[in-house]
């Protein structure tokens, strides 16, 4: 019996953690893709795949609509990889460790993987059912959502032909996605030559943010772990030699944690600065970061680091550095139009990288961002380079499968759902460039803490959004 065998439903929670055992980070799906294909195989449904690795399924229409217009499902193999900075676990080895806390599932100090491993067992689930009414189905599984979208955008147009399609990743049940935020990451990079100094040498670590997502999570005032390190070196206005930082971890996650080895000139006025600055942090997110924590230590000095000017550059680029929300939206309510999330800093034998990625559900908006972020590197002479774009995907309220959905919705629940444009990235944008004609709804049970260690599924969400899923392809 599995961990997770007594919770409602059984054939859902069945296949997550079939698959939650099975390691899917971005861009190492062939295990899990391997175990889809082995799934239609034994089921006897047509099944492909493409150059980058997408799997689609096709399964016959059952019951009294089987003779209707196709539908397609879509969710993506792959999961964010995040683990506690304590946490001895190998991802590529390892299946996700699950537990049952209170009315959530979730993960031994690592991401869980309900993004979107619950939206795959749902596909998986209806494919399984051969009681389910339901029209002739498409079931989409795309590859590296987390890391680029490649799957999507490498996807051919004919991949699949349905024209309505419901897309199972998004994380809060009382919500129909409608539209999405298109993104683009911008990287800088530049080679610094390498000084010798003998000054003391001290490393600075941040950790116990909360992280999460960089666009359900970017106006929520988390701290930004490269922002706090950097802060130091800033506000002291003392002298310091940048040796090796590490910061920040995925594109798509808030930075939680993030480390910096430093030589300073002047050591009992840095850490006279350090100790008042520290204080004041820990006052600034104790409501927002109440496990934020703070150390300083002393190491060995290797005498070899940035010079004082290219040291001052680095910290001046990175405190000027948006990040954060940009700009709300004028045309609904309380949602994010434009946010940049500086994401990842490393700097190591002189060599730097920096990578941001910016959203905007109106692209000349996102235009405007990355060229703001681009002007801001090439004042110090840095490479800068622009990759993973992709386009919005544009709110129609009045589509059919919208109002289908949202009426099957108010049925199910007696009321009406929310519905409106999500800040998030979405795959959606990029099948609508294929596919003008595409109708597309999302929706998906409640989903806290994703991409960080905290992310956990509330189970009577689980089993909602099952009824909603059922319950609507029979009357499509």
């Amino acid at each position: 019996m599995g961990k997770l065998s007594a919770l409602e439903p059984k054939s859902v929670w069945y296949f997550f953690e079939e698959i939650s055992a099975i390691p899917r980070g971005s861009r190492k799906e062939q295990k899990i893709a391997a175990y889809i294909i082995a799934f239609a195989a034994e089921r006897n449904l047509f099944c492909k795949t493409d150059a980058i690795g997408n799997v689609l399924i096709c399964k016959e229409g059952q019951g009294k609509n089987k003779h209707r217009e196709k539908v397609a499902l879509q969710g993506h193999l792959d999961m964010v990889q995040q683990k506690s900075a304590d946490k001895l676990f190998d991802f590529d080895s390892q299946g996700i460790e699950l537990k049952i806390e209170g009315d959530f599932v979730t993960a031994n100090q690592t991401t869980l993987g309900a993004d979107n491993g619950i939206g795959v067992a749902y596909i998986l689930s209806v494919l399984d059912d051969l009681q389910l009414d339901h029209p002739p189905l498409e079931a989409i599984f795309t590859v590296n959502e987390e890391s680029g979208m490649t799957g999507a955008h490498e996807m051919e147009a004919d991949f699949f032909s349905a024209r309505r399609l419901l897309n199972l990743d998004i994380m809060v049940d009382d919500l129909l996605r409608i539209g999405s935020a298109g993104a683009v990451n911008v990287s800088a990079t530049q080679q610094y030559g390498i000084v010798e100094n003998n000054w003391d040498t001290f490393e600075i670590t941040v950790k116990g943010l909360k992280g999460g997502h960089s666009a359900a999570d970017i106006n929520k005032n988390r701290g930004n772990a490269i922002k706090i390190l950097f802060r130091f070196f800033a506000e002291s206005e003392i002298a310091v030699s940048l040796i090796d930082i590490d910061a920040g971890g995925l594109r798509n996650a808030i930075p939680r944690e993030g480390k910096a080895v430093f030589a300073v000139q002047s050591t009992a006025a840095f850490l006279s600065s350090f100790e008042k600055l520290k204080s004041d942090l820990l006052q600034e997110h104790h409501s927002a970061e109440p496990d934020l924590m703070i150390n300083i230590l002393a190491v060995q000095n290797n005498g070899k680091g940035l010079s004082v000017s290219d040291s001052l550059q680095v910290i001046e680029a990175v405190m000027i550095n948006p990040t954060g929300v940009y700009q709300m939206s004028s045309a609904i309510v309380n949602l994010v139009e434009t946010s940049n999330n500086l994401a990842t800093l490393q700097l190591k034998d002189g060599e730097l990288s920096i990578l941001n990625l910016c959203r905007s559900s109106v692209d000349s908006k996102k235009k405007e961002l990355s060229t703001v972020l681009s002007m801001l590197y090439k004042l110090f002479n840095w490479e800068v380079s622009f990759t993973g774009d992709y386009p919005g995907w544009r709110a129609d309220l009045n589509a059919g499968i919208v109002q289908q959905t949202a009426a099957v919705y108010e049925t199910v629940f007696k009321q009406k759902p929310r519905i409106n444009g999500g800040h998030g990235g979405s795959e959606c944008g990029l099948f609508i460039k294929h596919h003008p004609e595409l109708e597309i709804v999302s929706f998906g049970p409640n989903i806290y803490g994703a991409h960080s260690p905290d992310e956990k599924v509330e189970i009577r969400s689980v089993e909602n959004i099952w009824k909603l899923l059922t319950r609507l392809l029979s009357e499509l």
